[in-house]
């Protein structure tokens, strides 16, 4: 698979979030305001924080990942009629997620990357794991079960695997 190249964090560099690429703005350092955030449809990095720019989207993906996880995972695991011991957010370069024998899910926090329903497949898919360890037939159509479309989706993800690794 092909290294994507890593963002320079400079004006002018765009950032993936849901499927879109949002510019990035570096502004002056300005008291209260964060190192990096989202504001108005773009990424803002205070020009103090140049050096770490990798650290602080990955940080900030993650923050931003964990409560919309949180939003949608009961419901999920609801459909899937299984239960789940909790859930991490991790900077993963090779998988978008896992699932522990003890019931314990783990999310890439690159996910913030990907388009809405791609992350909602996710989530599915590490559900059904509860269901069958495994990627037989069987656990394939508990993931069809919830999302008739799931090979398109994983398809589309599978594209999306590259940008995993801009997150270091």
């Amino acid at each position: 698979m092909k290294e994507s190249p890593a963002p320079s964090f400079a004006s002018e560099t765009t950032l993936p979030f849901l499927g879109r690429h949002l510019p990035l703005a570096v502004i002056p350092p300005e008291p209260g305001t964060p190192l990096f955030r989202l504001a108005n449809e773009r990424f803002e990095l205070r020009r103090d924080g140049r050096n770490q720019g990798a650290s602080l989207f990955a940080d900030w993906c993650t923050a931003w990942l964990r409560p919309h996880i949180a939003s949608r995972l009961p419901g999920l695991a609801e459909k899937a009629g299984v239960t789940y011991s909790g859930f991490s957010v991790r900077t993963c370069r090779s998988r978008w997620g896992s699932c522990s024998a003890s019931g314990r899910l783990s999310f890439a926090s690159g996910l913030t990357m990907a388009e809405a329903d791609l992350i909602e497949y996710v989530l599915v898919h590490e559900l059904c794991h509860r269901r069958e360890m495994n990627h037989s037939s069987r656990f394939w159509s508990h993931v069809e079960r919830i999302l008739p479309d799931w090979r398109s989706r994983r398809s589309r993800l599978r594209a999306l695997s590259p940008l995993l690794r801009l997150l270091r």
